[in-house]
């Protein structure tokens, strides 16, 4: 097994390497069309990336959540695979969830303020 150091080692990689993807993936977003559909994907692959699990039924160490149920659900089966895959899940959509809702909130922020924008000429020019 890993020593201390080492294990944590491991996990300042992974999450400057979690930190560079999600940069990436950010930069990708920004070519697509739909604006109200980058906020709820980057926190999904947010979601995805940055959700731990424990590394074995039995073991305090952790490990990200998609690694553990991607080899768990290859090599010992389907069933095995829920075993990181619910709590991976809760977090996709949390994620999900929590980006729709920004999103939500911030075109009726943008909407509130075109109109007082609106308002506030139509009065100025009166």
């Amino acid at each position: 097994m890993f020593t201390q150091t080492e294990y944590i080692n491991g996990w300042l990689v992974y999450s400057l390497a979690a930190i560079v993807g999600l940069g990436c993936w950010w930069y990708l977003l920004t070519t697509i069309p739909g604006r109200f559909l980058r906020l709820p994907l980057l926190d999904l692959m947010a979601g995805l990336l940055l959700m731990p699990w424990f590394s074995a039924e039995d073991s305090q160490f952790l490990a990200p959540a998609w690694l553990i149920a991607g080899s768990e659900g290859f090599f010992e089966g389907p069933g095995a695979f829920w075993r990181a895959g619910k709590p991976l899940l809760f977090a996709l959509g949390l994620g999900l969830a929590i980006g729709i809702a920004a999103e939500v909130i911030r075109s009726l922020r943008g909407r509130n303020t075109t109109k007082a924008r609106v308002h506030a000429a139509a009065r100025a020019s009166h």
